[in-house]
């Protein structure tokens, strides 16, 4: 991008009058350098920057030359630290899971979840971290999606393996097999795509996550069935689940969404459950399914059962 192209995008951001006073010109400069003339940097500092004083702007500044040149992501790090506690869960919850998702969809869980998520959205909307598009889905900048997840892995490895979400496939197997305890903080297991696939003989092994929130896997065989799953659940996608039946306990009263595709499942709950906050359920091709619970809710709005 030329550089007052540069200035422009930054400017428009950062000030609401024009361009910046002769006070804050030099920093404006240094700014967009360092932002080498990336438009979601430019953005992104600008409305961090926006409406601060000069003492703001010299301290932002200096945490963002403490990087080295080519560190993009670094530097959108020190944008992140400056969220409030709210605004990073919600920013972390979107980027590790819900993004592309409905925005009606995405407020509702995450008020569900516990936090202000009109706040939250609008939040970082107004600085550039997410958008809306089109077709009213949240959305964000794979940079910034691949930041939050490096900064999630960063967290882990000074904590001591404590983690917020995972994504990997060996790291999600290895959790599976040692239940470490650290692995009660997990909220988002968000299995990336592979062909290779893994057998797990614990059934427990999903017991100390209770605090679980969204779960989407596959490729991982459960031989002894499973005994516990969170019902903490807001989303559940398990493509070819090897299991015949869901555990006896689990029982998600906040539920939104089940996708079950190509399951060996037999059957989902014993009993009746009331689900107030289901969207939509998906068990196509389950050929092996018997029955769903006597649920309106349910069975309006299963998918290709049978």
């Amino acid at each position: 991008m030329k550089n007052y192209e540069a200035h422009r995008l930054f400017c428009q951001s950062a000030f609401e009058h024009g361009p910046p006073t002769h006070v804050f010109e030099k920093w404006s400069d240094d700014i967009v350098k360092l932002a080498g003339g990336l438009p979601l940097a430019l953005t992104v500092y600008g409305s961090m920057l926006y409406g601060k004083e000069d003492s703001y702007w010299k301290e932002m500044l200096k945490r963002l030359q403490e990087y080295p040149p080519k560190d993009v992501l670094g530097r959108l790090e020190v944008v992140f630290a400056r969220l409030d506690s709210n605004q990073q869960e919600t920013f972390m919850y979107i980027a590790c899971f819900l993004k592309g998702r409905d925005m009606d969809l995405v407020k509702d869980i995450l008020t569900n979840i516990g936090l202000y998520s009109k706040c939250g959205i609008t939040d970082l909307m107004n600085k550039f971290l997410i958008t809306i598009n089109h077709d009213d889905c949240v959305w964000m900048h794979d940079l910034l999606q691949q930041m939050c997840w490096e900064i999630l892995r960063k967290k882990s490895h000074i904590y001591g393996g404590i983690h917020f979400a995972i994504k990997n496939f060996q790291d999600i197997v290895q959790v599976l097999l040692s239940k470490p305890k650290e692995s009660s903080t997990i909220r988002i297991i968000n299995q990336e795509k592979v062909e290779m696939d893994d057998s797990i003989d614990d059934p427990c092994c999903f017991s100390t996550m209770r605090r679980l929130n969204f779960l989407r896997i596959s490729n991982v065989r459960f031989p002894q069935g499973l005994s516990y799953l969170s019902n903490d659940l807001r989303i559940l996608e398990w493509f070819a689940c090897s299991l015949k039946s869901l555990p006896s306990n689990f029982k998600p009263a906040h539920m939104y969404e089940l996708e079950m595709c190509y399951s060996q499942l037999e059957t989902l709950w014993e009993e009746t459950l009331v689900f107030p906050t289901l969207r939509s359920i998906d068990l196509s091709y389950s050929k092996d399914l018997i029955n769903i619970p006597e649920h309106e809710v349910l069975r309006a709005s299963v998918c290709g059962w049978n």
